[in-house]
């Protein structure tokens, strides 16, 4: 028998079944507009540290005979998209695109990252995460959010984290 983690309570089951039996998305974005430059090392860092903090960003869900579990496996990391900036409002296309695409669950992490570089005319880079709704609300985004941009700025500064 295969040993999973923690059994999904029924409000996570709900988004699960939602996300991934109805039309419809459970995920949560939210979307960060920060002046100044940033290198991609920083941020591939940054996303280590918080995944490694935080057990649910290790995990993906399984269905199994008796409920669905989280399960954390070699978990891979967190996926970064870099998107190119072509307009200086490509956050709106990016945000679309996010939700248009449903997680994986059985399969993927339930957290990913779009960057944005500066460009265009704009010194602001933009960082788009979108999480499965199973593992956190919009409060927790934001907070998880913050603790990645200090630890972006931990590291830009040359802290030990």
């Amino acid at each position: 028998m295969k040993n999973y983690g923690r059994k999904l309570a029924p409000v996570e089951e709900e988004f699960e079944l939602y996300q991934n039996q109805l039309e419809g998305t459970a995920s949560i974005a939210a979307l960060m507009r920060v002046r100044g430059a940033i290198n991609i090392h920083v941020i591939k860092q940054s996303l280590s540290l918080i995944q490694q903090r935080h057990p649910f960003l290790q995990m993906h869900i399984v269905d199994s005979k008796d409920g669905m579990y989280f399960e954390a496996e070699q978990a891979p990391e967190i996926p970064l998209r870099i998107v190119e900036r072509n307009k200086e409002k490509q956050w709106l296309e990016v945000i679309e695109e996010e939700f248009s695409q449903k997680f994986d669950s059985q399969r993927d992490l339930l957290l990913k990252l779009a960057y944005i570089p500066s460009g265009f005319g704009s010194d602001i880079f933009d960082l788009i995460f979108t999480i499965h709704h199973s593992i956190s609300d919009g409060v927790s985004l934001i907070e998880l959010c913050r603790e990645f941009l200090d630890y972006c700025a931990r590291i830009a500064a040359g802290e030990q984290v």
